[in-house]
């Protein structure tokens, strides 16, 4: 039922149910105990934290005229983070250029 959601959901890019079965089976083998992915090298996920609904708050108040990847840049954050923090925990909305309560 779940292989026929993903790939639903995957399509052609969906793994094989025998690709999943030989990469857990080959990393058991290798002596691997536990279930979880390792930790893998890369850009660290943004969170939507107090704090940083508060330093988007505090820039957003200082210039409203800033686009949200504008804010972006400033702040060394996803846009998409910024965006969904502008518009779910700050209540805010686009008009014309301006993000506005």
């Amino acid at each position: 039922m779940k292989l026929v959601l993903l790939q639903q959901a995957y399509g052609e890019h969906a793994m094989k149910k025998s690709s999943v079965f030989f990469k857990w089976h080959r990393r058991f083998k290798e002596g691997q105990e536990d279930v979880h992915d390792d930790v893998r090298s890369g850009q660290p996920k943004m969170q939507r934290t107090d704090a940083n609904v508060d330093t988007v708050r505090t820039l957003v108040r200082s210039n409203q005229r800033l686009s949200v990847q504008m804010m972006a840049e400033e702040l060394n954050m996803n846009r998409v983070i910024v965006q969904q923090i502008l518009t779910e925990d700050l209540g805010m909305r686009k008009i014309s250029t301006n993000m506005m309560p």
